[in-house]
């Protein structure tokens, strides 16, 4: 059973997953790192070269290619449950939980790894803050959709424990 995570950039899909993962002792994967190794270029060259709409159909086809009925958690990028009706594919293929942090803490938390995120490496606190505002104002519905909401209360190891006994039930 695939186990998609989704939420904002910066809620911590990757290194939360990564961590559930390796408590289950189950595959863990990355749609953007799936995506940055099968076209050998970074997301942000992808987006400049290839544009938006060709990254976003990369996504969908990573989704779809992962096979339903092998347990793993998936880290999907921020805007994959937007397009290609992607968020019903995950829902219908498997358990999807929606990560949620509060804005002012996924705010800070952007702005120090800032450097590393070419879409905001420019922006100050106020901008990162009105960026993410603006985005989950257009993306909460779609999130809002998943089976499971987890509110985040930013203490890893505790969430990695909770979160691993709960999926534990499915397996």
């Amino acid at each position: 059973m695939n186990i998609f995570l989704i939420g904002s950039m910066g809620v911590g899909k990757s290194s939360l997953g990564k961590r559930i993962a390796n408590r289950l002792a189950i595959p863990f994967v990355d749609t953007d790192e799936e995506i940055v190794d099968n076209e050998c270029k970074s997301i942000n060259s992808i987006f400049k070269e290839e544009g938006e709409p060709y990254f976003r159909a990369q996504e969908a086809e990573i989704i779809r290619s992962f096979d339903a009925t092998k347990t793993q958690i998936i880290a999907t990028g921020g805007g994959l449950p937007m397009y290609h009706e992607n968020m019903k594919y995950m829902l219908d293929n498997g358990i999807v939980i929606y990560l949620h942090l509060d804005l002012d803490t996924l705010a800070e938390r952007l702005f120090k790894g800032r450097a590393k995120r070419p879409a905001i490496r420019s922006l100050n606190m106020a901008e990162i803050k009105d960026k993410l505002s603006a985005m989950l104002q257009d993306r909460s519905l779609i999130y809002e959709q998943a089976h499971i909401k987890y509110y985040r209360f930013d203490n890893i190891k505790k969430e990695t424990l909770e979160l691993s006994k709960y999926l534990k039930l499915f397996l």
